[in-house]
This record gives C-alpha cells, sequence and structure tokens, in this order.
C-alpha cells in the first residue's frame, strides 16, 4: 500500500494499478508560496524560469524544480521511480532528472523537469507532468570483499567488456 498526504493543492494522483505501471503526478495549483519556491530554486542555480498567468516559461537546457505537493509513507521493500509522462517528454521535450523516492524520505516530494531543446518550453500549473512508478525491492544487503582471485568463480560471455560489448 502506498499513501500519499497532500500537503498543497494539488490534484490527486491517479493509478489505475490494474492497467497501468504509473503513477501520474501534476504541478500544483499557482499560488504564492508555490511561485516562491519555484522562483527561489532557480534564481540560486541560475535558471531563467519565468512565470507569466497559469505558465511556467523554462528556457532552452535548463531545469526546474517544482514543489510536488505531495508527501509520501510506503514499505520498505518498495521506491518509487520517476519515468516520463510521454507526451511531455515529445512533444514539450522535457525529461525527468531526480528519480528516486526512497522509503525513508518524509519530506515534501519536488518535480526536477529538464528542458531538453533548442528552444523555451512551457508547462502550466496543475497539468501532468511526470510519473512513477513503483518498484519492488529484494536486495537482502551487501558484502564487501578484498580478494579479487575468489570473486567472480566463473567468467561470464561477457567478462569485463563495458559499453557497446553485448554487440547491439
Amino acid at each position: 500500500m502506498i499513501d500519499f498526504l497532500k500537503v498543497r493543492n494539488v490534484k490527486d494522483p491517479v493509478w489505475n494499478f490494474e492497467e497501468n505501471a504509473g503513477i501520474d503526478f501534476f504541478v500544483p495549483e499557482k499560488d504564492d508560496a508555490v511561485v516562491a519556491e519555484i522562483m527561489e530554486f532557480n534564481e540560486k542555480h541560475g535558471n531563467n524560469v519565468t512565470i507569466d498567468g497559469n505558465t511556467i516559461t523554462v528556457p532552452a537546457h535548463e531545469d526546474i524544480l517544482i514543489p510536488a505537493g505531495i508527501r509520501s509513507k510506503f514499505p520498505k521493500n518498495v521506491g518509487l521511480m520517476a519515468n516520463n509522462k510521454s507526451g511531455v517528454a515529445t512533444k514539450k521535450k522535457f525529461i525527468f532528472g531526480a528519480e528516486l523516492i526512497d522509503t525513508s524520505y518524509q519530506g515534501e516530494w519536488h518535480i526536477h523537469l529538464i528542458n531538453t531543446s533548442n528552444k523555451p518550453q512551457t508547462i502550466d500549473f496543475e497539468t501532468k507532468c511526470v510519473q512513477f512508478v513503483p518498484v519492488m525491492l529484494y536486495v537482502e544487503g551487501c558484502t564487501i570483499t578484498t580478494n579479487a582471485d575468489e570473486f567472480f568463480t566463473e567468467e561470464t560471455n561477457r567478462g569485463e567488456g563495458g559499453f557497446g560489448s553485448t554487440g547491439v
């Protein structure tokens, strides 16, 4: 079970888990606090984001951090991974940046979008902007060894082959 707490005026996350892997998240409603936080982050990072009416404009090759108005609580064996909304990514050229919400994080989420296009792009308040996919974690922990000779007991076909070594 994933629980969400709304801490701003924002549309409810949308998830039809029987048909969709991702949970859709929205830009909150425009208010003075949201505008101030968006502008503060972007001024601090040298971005030239502007807000005119209900529209946020992100210059080419710059990013924006948007307070999501959502906090969450979910089991320790789950992580929430960000994924692009196909329409936002293909039409607006916005892709996500920061991409993982850990179960231990109790603060307000922020949505990190990057304008990958060569021109300014806009996003309106209250529109879908990113989706998060719950991912089950099955790692039981990790160990550290210093004996390289005994680390791999058999060699794979790939071995130490790196980038592009699988032939495709």
